[in-house]
């Protein structure tokens, strides 16, 4: 089949379907180039979006001693790299950063933490904080926490989402 960045564009300003084998071909294919796959990606973003931008913070609110082994990231606990290592930051100071992240036109506010799974204390202090931010601050926020089991998906719906 002879895929194009053309066709993908035409489907995609059409509101059509890219087909599997179009996908797979975008993947895998040693002919596709990136500059011109970005253009086509960038005249559809174009039509909807054109050049304006929503500004994401991201605040690392929790960094190092993760307990998992992800080969990309440089918390992982296998990582060479010299990073700063420290427990979550105080609220104050999370509030603090995420007034400055409003005060500047911030679309969403991100709070990351390290680890794939955080412990029943600091989900309850992350809702906490999440609620003071939704509260102060007109911007949406969201929470890189890792895994939750159901208790703390509970805890997180009862109190992160019905603010």
């Amino acid at each position: 089949m002879n895929f194009t960045y053309e066709k993908l564009l035409n489907k995609s300003l059409n509101n059509e379907i890219i087909s599997e084998d179009e996908i797979k071909w975008i993947l895998t294919d040693k002919e596709v180039e990136l500059l011109p796959l970005l253009y086509t990606a960038y005249k559809v973003r174009y039509k909807y979006f054109e050049n304006k931008v929503k500004i994401h913070v991201i605040n690392n609110v929790k960094n190092g001693n993760c307990s998992e082994n992800c080969s990309y990231c440089v918390q992982s606990k296998e990582s060479v790299n010299k990073i700063e290592k420290y427990p979550i930051r105080e609220k104050q100071e999370i509030l603090a950063d995420a007034k400055v992240a409003y005060e500047n036109g911030t679309y969403r506010y991100c709070l990351v933490f390290a680890g794939s799974r955080q412990n029943d204390k600091d989900m309850e202090y992350i809702c906490d904080v999440v609620k003071d931010i939704k509260a102060n601050y007109k911007m949406e926020v969201c929470v890189s926490a890792g895994f939750l089991d159901e208790k703390k998906l509970k805890t997180v719906n009862d109190n992160y989402f019905k603010t």
